[in-house]
């Protein structure tokens, strides 16, 4: 194996390298978030439940409250866009009126 094929190998596994610190920092991340949602989940069955629940019923709400989370950000960007497509129609009806008043304007005269 030549020098050159030795540099190319040792770039391509530094490459690999830097992929996998960059996928082991994403999923560091969601496992914070799901951690923090396994808490929540936690405290709410504990408060409701005591001591009473088990490792599964953790994850069935956790999943839930996911779940919940993200219906509620799509809901909000729903109406998000609607709320913009009302304002772009109430502009356009303000200058259809505006258009009509001056054109009345101008037969009255």
């Amino acid at each position: 194996m030549g020098l050159l094929e030795r540099y190319e190998l040792m770039k391509q596994a530094e490459q690999e390298t830097q992929v996998s610190e960059e996928e082991m920092k994403v999923a560091s991340e969601r496992m914070d978030i799901l951690a923090k949602y396994a808490e929540v989940a936690d405290e709410a069955l504990k408060a409701e439940f005591g001591d009473d629940y088990t490792l599964e019923d953790v994850e069935k709400l956790a999943e839930m409250l996911i779940n919940n989370d993200l219906q509620v950000d799509e809901e909000e960007v729903k109406v998000a866009e609607l709320v913009e497509s009302g304002k772009i129609l109430a502009h356009a009806f303000a200058e259809e009126l505006q258009k009509i008043a001056n054109e009345s304007d101008e037969k009255s005269e």
